[in-house]
């Protein structure tokens, strides 16, 4: 970058500014896209759990919060090495935007596992619901399930 200010070369320097911006914005977007798909499956995980929605969007907010300031460090440590001739492509962007994006596809894998364990339940509940002995059995397993439906906030 620095050799583009020396000779002078404008149309240089602004593409090669312009091609930097772009992976940074392009990294950004991926790395929003990556926490919103992990507020989704979360908020459906929880959901298939019957647990109530605490918080709206408190966690995710924080979370790209957190992701946020680590990502301008990794802007300036990006902008303070491109003056180097050697230091060709916003790296530090890429790799930190690279390891997050990791961080919440496992992240969505385990929700994911978690909605399909919740699942799994139904089919036990039903299994007990016919084969009680007694129809006294079957009320004790039908207030069961009402007052776990009523303890997890849900109408």
């Amino acid at each position: 970058m620095l050799e583009l200010i020396q000779q002078e070369d404008w149309h240089g320097l602004t593409v090669y500014v312009a091609v930097r911006v772009a992976i940074v914005l392009i990294c950004w977007v991926f790395l929003a896209m990556a926490t919103f798909i992990d507020m989704y499956y979360g908020r459906k995980a929880a959901k298939a759990a019957g647990e109530g929605l605490r918080s709206k969007y408190r966690r995710t907010f924080n979370k790209i919060g957190d992701y946020i300031r680590v990502m301008v460090f990794a802007l300036m440590f990006d902008f303070l090495a491109g003056l180097f001739t050697w230091y060709v492509a916003p790296f530090a962007t890429v790799v930190y935007t690279i390891s997050a994006v990791l961080i919440e596809f496992i992240s969505v894998r385990e929700k994911l596992q978690k909605i399909k364990v919740n699942a799994a339940e139904v089919p036990d509940i039903i299994r007990q619901i016919v084969q009680a002995a007694s129809a006294k059995d079957a009320e004790k397993i039908v207030e069961l399930i009402t007052n776990k439906h009523s303890d997890n906030g849900t109408d």
